[in-house]
Parts: structure tokens; sequence; C-alpha cells
């Protein structure tokens, strides 16, 4: 064999990495993509309350997507008053926090002590104070509990289970990525 440059196959992988990425990005926004819009056909009023951003690459070895379930999105969903659902995650959260009235003994809606207060949906309210920790549902029908439509937690519950749609978008993304590979070596 002459002595000299001898062929060399060398394998572009940062150019290997970006398609990997930007296809991996595509396929979570299809997966987010099915989320919102199972949230949304569960939805009875509130299917403007659900927001999805795009899939971002956060630093190196991070992709992250989200959805946004607004105050009548989440009303909806988990419900009102002595019907909502406890499970809700975020329920503790809500409870320890300002927006949750302080004359609230129970689940039920109760009257608020008198002042200004900020409700779920961040309006600047002023309550007289005259019904402080009375339970509202059984005085009014404008304080009625509502009942949980779930349409998140069941949406939640399908993503968690449905192994078969992740298996076929990943079957999908698979196909993208590697069909194409033989682009990234390069022989010289």
């Amino acid at each position: 064999m002459a002595k000299g440059k001898r062929p060399t196959l060398k394998f572009n992988s940062a150019g290997f990495v970006e398609l990997y990425k930007s296809e991996l990005m595509k396929t979570t926004n299809e997966i987010m993509k099915a989320f919102e819009k199972d949230v949304k056909m569960r939805l009875n009023k509130a299917k403007n309350d659900i927001e999805r951003e795009e899939s971002i690459a956060e630093g190196k070895n991070i992709i992250s997507a989200k959805i946004t379930a607004y105050a009548q999105a989440i009303i909806e969903s988990y419900g009102t008053g002595s019907k909502m659902d406890t499970s809700n995650p975020y329920l503790e959260e809500y409870k320890s926090s300002d927006l949750w009235n302080p004359a609230r003994k129970g689940l039920a809606i109760s009257g608020r002590p008198a002042g200004k207060y900020t409700n779920i949906l961040g309006e600047e309210k002023i309550s007289s104070g005259s019904m402080e920790g009375k339970n509202l549902e059984e005085i009014s029908p404008l304080f009625q509990a509502r009942t949980p439509t779930m349409a998140i937690q069941q949406a939640e519950q399908w993503l968690k289970e449905n192994t078969g749609y992740f298996e076929h978008e990943l079957n999908l993304f698979q196909q993208k990525v590697f069909s194409n590979i033989n682009q990234f070596f390069v022989y010289n």
C-alpha cells in the first residue's frame, strides 16, 4: 500500500445530534398537541383556557414542552365548592394561598370576611362580610358547586396509559432520524 493519505470514514455526530434533537422536538410537539386536543374535547366552556407552547431545548440535554390550564379550565375540570375533585395535586397549594377564603372551613363555597380580596380569576373584589363563613351553596343559586368534568385528569391518565400512542410516535421519530443516517457518514 502506498504511503500517503489513506481513506477515512468519519461520522458527523454534531449534524446527527442536531437532526435528532429537531425530530425529537417535533415528536414532543405532536404528543402535546394530542394531549391538548384531548383536554379541549372534554371541556365544555373553557376550551380557550388551555394554551400549548411549542417544545424548546433547555440546555444541552433537556427538551421541554408545556401546556397551561388557566383558571376557567381548572375550575371546569376540577369542579368547585363541595363538589370539587379533592385529588387535585394543587389543591393544598391553593388552600394555603391568598386566593383561598380564610373563612371557608370545608369545601363548600362560603362568605368572605369584610374587605378587599382577589378571586381565583385574579379580579379584585370587595366583600361586605355580612355572609362571612356561611355556606353560600345553601343560600343562593349563584354560588352552586360545580361538578368536575375531569377533562385534565382524564387526558393526563390517557397520556400516562396510552403506551401504544407513544410507541407509534417514537417509531415515526426513529424512522425519520435513522432512515437517512447515511448522510452523516463521510468517506474521504
